[in-house]
């Protein structure tokens, strides 16, 4: 026996298998790992290019980087977007800490967006906290020329508003003395509410001549349930008229003693004609039948008038 055999004997060998640990499937790739951390970087671009505000920078940087990317991009929905994300980036500075310059922002971002009611209206809260520098002077004298070169919409309230709105748009600085806006030629839509939920609605059409144009709004109280609103016409029948006869009123008087007279008449004559014995006529004669038609006639007449006047 050759010393071969006698390790097989010694060490008897078995059939080998190959074994796989069972783990999830993603561990046993690495290039999984590498698929994922590229979707994961895409997203955060792709996140941040939708809504270009980061939350550790200014406001003023964030609307910067907006309005830079706004004047890159070709599409005018990317530029519509970069720029409603700078008018955001602003309007989270004024909320944080109000100032001219965030105000300035916003009516910028207003502006480019055509929303130029907008854009006045931050305006008028950049002027309220101005701080009488060079920038804000100079900033000034050209902001306020929007004024010039478009009609002015002024609001007459009924009731002090505390939203209001114009085609959608929520306008800052709302107050029962709300300044006039510049405002674009053609229809608007205008929304506002009250403390207590009171609305009013209205259109106006913007004349192209550069003119101010005062717009009434007039408040309603929301309606509790099954009310009926005061303004809908009332459904139902008619309204008659009320009813004048009275013994105060010398013509009702005088109709009604008229009209006992003539009955009273017309009841003795008939009865003469119809019951008297020294009668001349009788029914066996023309003149006699003529008679008491006539009677009867008057009879029916005096009747029907008294039921009428009653």
């Amino acid at each position: 026996m050759s010393r071969a055999r006698a390790a097989c004997r010694a060490f008897p060998v078995f059939p080998v298998f190959p074994v796989f640990p069972v783990f999830p499937v993603f561990p046993v790739f690495p290039s999984f790992w590498a698929l994922f951390a590229l979707f994961a970087m895409t997203a955060a671009l792709v996140s941040t290019s939708l809504h270009p505000v980061y939350a550790d920078e200014s406001s003023a940087d964030a609307a910067a980087r907006a309005f830079d990317a706004a004047d890159q991009t070709t599409s005018d929905a990317q530029r519509q977007r970069h720029l409603r994300a700078a008018l955001d980036a602003h309007v989270a500075g004024f909320a944080a800490a109000a100032s001219w310059r965030d105000a300035a922002g916003a009516m910028k971002a207003a502006e480019r967006l055509d929303l130029t009611f907008l854009a006045s209206a931050w305006y008028w809260l950049a002027t309220d906290h101005a701080d009488y520098s060079d920038e804000y002077v100079a900033w000034q004298s050209r902001a306020v020329t929007i004024f010039d070169r478009l009609p002015t919409l002024a609001f007459d309230f009924t009731r002090d508003p505390v939203s209001l709105a114009i085609d959608g748009e929520a306008l800052p600085g709302v107050g029962p003395t709300m300044r006039p806006l510049a405002t674009t030629p053609g229809l608007h839509t205008v929304t506002a509410t009250t403390l207590t939920g009171a609305t009013a609605n209205a259109e106006v059409d913007i004349p192209r001549e550069v003119k101010p144009i005062k717009l009434r709004l007039e408040f309603t109280e929301p309606l509790a349930a099954g009310e009926r609103d005061p303004r809908d016409p009332v459904v139902g029948p008619p309204t008659l008229p009320p009813v004048t006869n009275s013994w105060e009123d010398p013509l009702f008087v005088v109709t009604v003693v008229g009209t006992i007279a003539l009955a009273a008449g017309i009841a003795v004559g008939g009865g003469y004609v119809l019951l008297g014995e020294d009668n001349p006529k009788s029914f066996d004669t023309a003149g006699g039948v003529s008679l008491i038609i006539v009677e009867l006639c008057l009879i029916g007449g005096g009747t029907a008038l008294a039921l009428l006047m009653d």
